[in-house]
Order: structure tokens, then sequence, then C-alpha cells
């Protein structure tokens, strides 16, 4: 998955190519891809503006396949960061958070 993009939010994209086994290639551009990519585990991040950078992380990728495969194998492991249970927690845990808060007043 290559997301060149130079602005973003946190791109549903990439949480769904993980969840395939997907390693990213993506500009480390100010919110969302790093917040997704682990760099040089599951995917490579490039600085934004970079055309050669990304161009070159792109067939680095490509043309090692034990990396690549590596890569992958992560991707899947990683994506449960975003799987519905995981988040779930997170949710009630910041409503458990907020019930605690106005409990207190």
């Amino acid at each position: 998955m290559i997301l060149p993009s130079h602005a973003e939010g946190l791109p549903l994209s990439l949480v769904e190519a993980q969840s395939h086994g997907l390693p990213i290639v993506a500009n480390d551009i100010k919110y969302g891809p790093a917040d997704v990519v682990i760099d040089g585990q599951d995917g490579l991040l490039t600085q934004n503006g970079d055309v050669d950078g990304l161009a070159k992380a792109i067939i680095d990728l490509l043309t090692d396949q034990e990396k690549l495969a590596k890569f992958s194998e992560n991707a899947y492991q990683d994506s449960e960061r975003y799987s519905e249970p995981n988040v779930m927690k997170l949710w009630n845990k910041l409503v458990d958070d907020m019930k605690t808060k106005e409990a207190a007043k």
C-alpha cells in the first residue's frame, strides 16, 4: 500500500491495508500515517515531499522479498490495535473515566 499524500487525518485506508497484511509506504505527514505505520516493522515512512525517497522505499520493499514477507506478517499483527474489541476497550475506558469525573462533582 502506498500513500503519497501531503495531508491526511487518520487514513482508514492504511488501517484496512494492514488488516489484509499489506506493508505500507507512506509520507510521514502531520497526523495519520505515523499513528498506523510502525516504521521499519510493518511499513516505511518517508519524508514528506521527498519523491526520490518515496520511490527508493517502494523499490527497497519490492526487491527484498524477505523484508516484504516480514512486514506483511507484522502488518497483520499490528492491525489488531484497531480491531473492534481493542477500540471498544478504549471507548469503554473513556466512558468510565467520564462517569467517574461526573460522579466526583
